[in-house]
């Protein structure tokens, strides 16, 4: 409660200091005696906001400053929050130089209006003729009648309690959220895995797949190619082996008649005989090479596969997933 407010150099008020005993105190007086001066100069100590129109005289600074006991207000925990000197008699005081410049105090330490306001709402409240908002607000009128029924420190201590059971409610769903991610995550690293897994993955298969699948994918182009060689090649009458065969027979006949002539015979007859083994392997490769739809789509969609999980786990080769199982 206010027990005391001074009043310096605030309007049409030069000097004043008015004391509030217990209980109810009254001021009356007719229109233009100054009432609203002085619910206006508390105001200036609650955090209301001032210019240099509050001053008496221009020249000199407007000091108000009221005395409170706040012991039944439970406010330690406001003051150690704001780094404030707590005391049961708290003095507000606020000044405005000629400046308009504003200075706030609480315990003779300078605060921001803020803090002031704040501290100010927790001490008074100004209620205009017709205003009776804060009547009808329940937290008020519980406030009232644990006011009464001297429940103060009850009432702080319950909700100083609230207070640290809304923290362990918050910090238990904070668990059980971290819990629920942990699962879900868990459940997802278990999918992969299992995927993993099923894909039955093996060391240099994408490789092989890719050549695979290259070869099929040009069979027709690549049979077409063999066909021809092997046909250049071993043409009845006029391939490149008959043609060399003569010029081995040839050279075998003369091969008597000097050692250049038999080395040059065995060099053309080496060849011929490399000559009919690639014949050979091209018509074998040629026989083997066939265009087959039904293989490419499998080896498609299996390399499909490897590319997502590939995808999927930021990797570039079989043996990199193979290492995340």
């Amino acid at each position: 409660m206010i027990t005391h407010l001074s009043i310096k150099n605030y309007v049409l008020i030069q000097s004043l200091e008015i004391g509030f005993g217990k209980g109810l105190s009254v001021i009356t007086g007719e229109t233009g005696a100054g009432k609203s001066i002085l619910l206006g100069a508390l105001a200036l100590i609650l955090g209301k906001r001032a210019d240099t129109g509050a001053l008496q005289n221009k020249m000199d600074k407007c000091i108000i400053e009221g005395t409170f006991e706040i012991a039944d207000y439970s406010l330690l925990d406001f003051f150690e929050q704001n780094e404030l000197d707590y005391d049961d008699v708290t003095y507000l005081r606020r000044e405005i130089n000629p400046k308009g410049k504003s200075r706030a105090f609480i315990n003779d330490s300078p605060v921001g209006l803020n803090v002031l306001k704040e501290l100010g709402s927790k001490l008074i409240d100004i209620h205009s003729q017709h205003q009776t908002i804060t009547i009808n607000q329940p937290s008020f009128q519980l406030a009232v009648v644990d006011g009464y029924a001297g429940l103060q420190q009850e009432v702080a201590r319950y909700k100083m309690r609230f207070q640290e059971y809304k923290k362990l409610e918050g910090k238990l769903l904070d668990l059980q959220g971290h819990e629920k991610q942990a699962k879900a995550e868990k459940d997802y690293f278990s999918f992969l895995l299992d995927e993993l897994s099923g894909a039955n993955l093996k060391s240099g298969e994408q490789d092989k797949l890719e050549n695979e699948l290259k070869i099929l994918s040009n069979a027709e182009d690549i049979k077409a190619g063999l066909f021809s060689s092997s046909q250049l090649l071993d043409n009845e009458g006029n391939g490149i082996l008959n043609q060399i065969e003569m010029v081995n027979s040839s050279l075998i006949g003369i091969s008597k008649y000097g050692k250049n002539l038999e080395k040059i015979a065995e060099r053309v007859n080496s060849c011929l005989i490399e000559l009919k083994d690639l014949s050979s392997d091209i018509q074998i490769l040629e026989e083997d090479t066939i265009h087959n739809p039904a293989i490419i789509e499998q080896i498609n969609n299996r390399l499909d596969k490897i590319y997502l999980l590939q995808q999927k786990h930021q990797v570039n080769t079989v043996e990199e997933l193979l290492v995340k199982m």
